[in-house]
């Protein structure tokens, strides 16, 4: 399992959690997690998703939420717990994002979301509201998912819809860089 080194980026922590998703079984996190770590569901009080409680390694999920929440939350603290192991430590936005981004990763991972966005590419300009439920459907997680990994992805989207293979969607693929004055260069 991948262990709580720095992870400078978006790429790295993808790679991260692809290694995580790779000690998973096939199906449903909801009940492919086990194999990991003790998850336990039980109706919380509040607002409260989900927690990881720290020593005893096991991640408690609120069933009072609908199931793709419940798949959310048990994504976000898995990520907590693998990647972010600091006993006692106070969580700052980094891990946060970290969290809720490598969840999105582990749940509705790039390298199958950019390809099926491409094959729905009529659907995604002309009823993005339909193809976010589409794709919420089809990788049980809410619309609200689906909307954030559009605009999280946006720039790979763009790079993939237009020709970019999937490894290299990250980089500029393509787009020829010109000097805009000084030591910066853009993007036409």
């Amino acid at each position: 399992m991948p262990g709580p080194e720095a992870i400078r980026g978006r790429q790295s922590l993808y790679r991260r959690v692809d290694e995580i998703r790779s000690q998973l079984p096939a199906g449903d996190l909801l009940y492919t997690a086990q194999t990991l770590i003790p998850v336990y569901f039980h109706p919380f009080d509040g607002r409260c998703l989900g927690a990881m409680i720290m020593g005893e390694d096991c991640i408690l999920v609120n069933s009072s939420y609908p199931r793709t929440a419940q798949r959310f939350s048990l994504a976000h603290e898995m990520i907590h717990l693998f990647l972010h192991i600091r006993p006692h430590a106070p969580r700052g936005r980094w891990d946060e994002w970290q969290a809720n981004e490598g969840a999105a990763q582990l749940l509705v991972p790039y390298q199958s979301f950019l390809p099926e966005v491409a094959r729905r590419r009529i659907l995604y300009t002309q009823d993005r509201p339909a193809l976010e439920r589409l794709l919420a459907k089809r990788y049980g997680v809410s619309p609200t998912v689906i909307r954030n990994r559009f605009s999280d992805l946006r720039a790979p989207l763009e790079n993939h819809l237009a020709g970019c293979p999937l490894e290299q969607v990250f980089a500029p693929c393509g787009r020829a860089l010109r000097p805009a004055g000084g030591n910066i260069d853009i993007f036409r």
